[in-house]
């Protein structure tokens, strides 16, 4: 989901002390700072938290969508709701812990390095 992601990745960046509307702008290939997030997420999620996260974040475009999955290709009966509040705990998560997340240290130095030379 679009919108998912820009707010991870707001999040995140507020965590570092960095606000960068150019940085949310949708990309149809990974880029390094989804690969700091996710490197994030493997670590600090939990496994319903981290299976909600991905779907939101790489897959889906709607929690209804990615409710139908669960029920149909992971064969888990999980309310609508609960995957909501997963993907909020997410947000949570990975804004508290990216502050001081060694994943986000290379990605934070090229995008200081960058914005010093424009």
């Amino acid at each position: 989901m679009d919108g998912y992601r820009k707010t991870v990745r707001i999040r995140v960046m507020a965590g570092r002390g960095i606000v960068d509307v150019r940085a949310l702008d949708r990309k149809e290939t990974e880029d390094e700072l989804d690969r700091a997030i996710v490197k994030l997420a493997e670590r600090t999620l939990n496994h319903s938290r981290l299976l909600a996260f991905f779907f939101a974040y790489h897959c889906e475009p709607s929690w209804k969508r990615i409710h139908e999955l669960y029920e149909t290709q992971l064969r888990k009966t999980v309310q609508l709701s609960a995957l909501k509040r997963y993907g909020s705990d997410a947000l949570r998560v990975l804004r508290e812990k990216a502050r001081d997340a060694p994943e986000l240290t290379h990605w934070e130095r090229h995008y200081r390095a960058r914005k010093q030379e424009e």
